[in-house]
Order: C-alpha cells, then sequence, then structure tokens
C-alpha cells in the first residue's frame, strides 16, 4: 500500500477498542482494518497497537497526538513501517 504511513501506540488503556482509536486520530484518515492491537505472550492486550493511516501526508500529525489523553491514560505515538507492524502482531 504505498504512500500509507504507520505509527505505533504505547500506553493504551488494555481495554481500548478499535473505535477509541480512530477517535484519538480524529481529523487523520486511517486505513480499513489499519488498527492493530499487540497482544503479551499471554494472548491479553499489552497496551500497544500500530495503525496504519491512508496517507502518509497525515504522519506528522498522527505524531502531534504524542502524549495525547486517552480515557485516564496519556499516550506515546512513534514514527513505524509495516514491517515492525508485521513483526509485532
Amino acid at each position: 500500500f504505498k504512500g500509507s504511513g504507520f505509527v505505533r501506540l504505547r500506553g493504551l488503556p488494555y481495554t481500548a477498542k478499535e473505535e477509541e482509536i480512530i477517535d484519538f486520530f480524529k481529523g487523520i484518515k486511517i486505513r480499513s482494518r489499519g488498527v492493530r492491537f499487540v497482544s503479551g505472550r499471554d494472548g491479553r492486550p499489552n497496551g500497544e497497537a500500530y495503525v496504519e493511516l491512508a496517507h502518509e501526508d497525515d504522519l506528522d500529525a498522527a505524531l502531534e497526538k504524542n502524549k495525547a489523553s486517552l480515557g485516564s491514560r496519556y499516550v506515546e505515538v512513534f514514527r513505524s513501517n509495516r514491517m515492525e507492524m508485521q513483526t509485532a502482531c
């Protein structure tokens, strides 16, 4: 998917849902099925997720959400790529 941008989120509430991630990035288009949660060895969410943005041009706007709040947690946002996402998920 040429032109996509990828970010990694850390510090998510363990109960975070895809809709909450989409709302967190309000105004930034996310690819269909573009939110991937990372699970620990026990199979439960570990507070991290990868997000595939529809346009690489939105990467800077997504990175500006670094340390913004989602519920009672602040979320760290990092630049990522497809390979990192596929390895982690």
